[in-house]
Formats: structure tokens, sequence, C-alpha cells
């Protein structure tokens, strides 16, 4: 959702709802008009319906008692067979999202960008994209040559950042942190996503409750400073 087009240093700097998460959409949309932030992406908490172009799969884990990785992935791409034809007759694009391993039991079977990929190979890029967080890919060893391969494709569909903060939180979900805080090199990963060829919003995705708990003006505004230094130099 974007709702201002003017060029700034920050033009391409979207807030994901999830980080300031005690705001409304309004309240959320009404700090970003303040903070010259031009694009939100809803978290789906705070939506119903959206008319939108894409549609985020996080494809979920294991089920009750399964140990078959193996079969459950395959799962995965039978539902996408299914899908991806439902999804193009209403201009839909599927997007692929790769979560860390700390998740593949429970939330989701793809835990690197080229599993993904993989998935999306038997299908048109303009059917089947990937995103690119940095919190859930950072550590892989083929992250280079996997972006390179997403921007070949053409299958980049979002780059989302935010830092990893170890030690883990207990619940894992929170272990994300702002820019700076963690040990994920951004400048080498947006210079990646770049040189790939990947033009579009930089999103900024927390789930902290520390940054939950903050005055989300505050959290805008070290946001910006973080993305300023960070982030936006290398994009």
């Amino acid at each position: 959702m974007t709702f201002n087009s003017e060029p700034s240093p920050f033009s391409r700097l979207s807030l994901n709802s999830a980080t300031t998460k005690k705001w409304t959409l309004a309240e959320a949309v009404d700090g970003c008009a303040r903070a010259g932030i031009p694009t939100i992406g809803p978290w789906r908490d705070i939506v119903v319906a959206l008319d939108t172009r894409e549609l985020f799969l996080v494809v979920g884990g294991l089920t009750p008692g399964e140990k078959d990785g193996v079969a459950a992935r395959q799962r995965v791409a039978d539902r996408l067979e299914d899908l991806v034809p439902f999804a193009v007759e209403h201009g839909v694009r599927l997007v692929l999202e790769p979560l860390h391993p700390m998740y593949a039991a429970d939330r989701a079977l793809i835990s690197t960008l080229g599993q993904a990929l993989d998935l999306a190979a038997p299908y048109d890029a303009r059917a089947v994209g990937v995103a690119v967080d940095t919190f859930h890919i950072w550590w892989d060893p083929e992250l280079k040559a996997q972006i390179e391969r997403a921007g070949r494709e053409n299958r980049i569909a979002s780059y989302q950042v935010c830092d990893f903060n170890p030690p883990i939180a207990a619940d894992a979900l929170l272990s994300r942190g702002m820019m700076g805080d963690g040990v994920i090199d951004f400048a080498t990963i947006g210079t990646w996503v770049r040189d790939a060829g990947y033009t579009g919003d930089i999103e900024v995705e927390i789930f902290n409750q520390e940054i939950w708990d903050a005055d989300g003006d505050d959290v805008l505004a070290r946001m910006k400073d973080r993305y300023a230094e960070l982030v936006q130099p290398f994009a």
C-alpha cells in the first residue's frame, strides 16, 4: 500500500505492520505519513481483504506425528501444482518464502532460497516468485549463487530486512531485531540483491517484544536511521 510517491532517500522503504504490532492499520498509515515512509505492508491480522497481485506462501511444516520430510516437501510441490492455475486465472502471483531451518518442523519446510527456486522452476516467473528475507536466509553458504539465480530467473518478488539476534528468544518468532542489533551483513546481501536486478520496495518486518512495546514513532525513527546507514547505500 503506497500513499506517497514523492522521491526521497526513503522512497523504497516499506513498513511491515507487524513491526508496529500494537498499531491499527489507520495508526500505522498515519505513523508512516508522519515519518515520510511511503509504503506499508499490512499484516494479515489488520486487514480482511485486499486487491493484491501477489500472495506470499509460508508452506507449513510436518503434520502431527509426521517424520518424513521428503514426503512432506513433495506435498508442498503437489499443492503448488494445484494452486498455480487458479492463481494465474485470477491474476495473482504466488510468492514462496523460505524460513530459517529452525521453523522447518512446524512452520515452513522450505528452508533455503534454492529450495524455493526449485519449487518455482516448473512455472513461469510471472506465476511463481520468491521472497528474500534476511532473517531467514542470511546463514546460507549458497546464498550469493541463489540470489543471482533468482535474479536471472526474474523471481525476486520482495526483499525484507531485519536482523538476527542471538540468543534465540524463548518464542523463536520473536528473535528478529532492528537492523544493526544482530549478526547480519546487510551490505553484502543488499549488494547481491541489487546486482540481481531487484528495484522494488525494501520492507522492514520485525517480530520483537521490546520493539512492540516501544513507542511506534520512536520505532519508525530508529528504523529510518538504521535503513539509511545499513541498507539504503547498498540497495
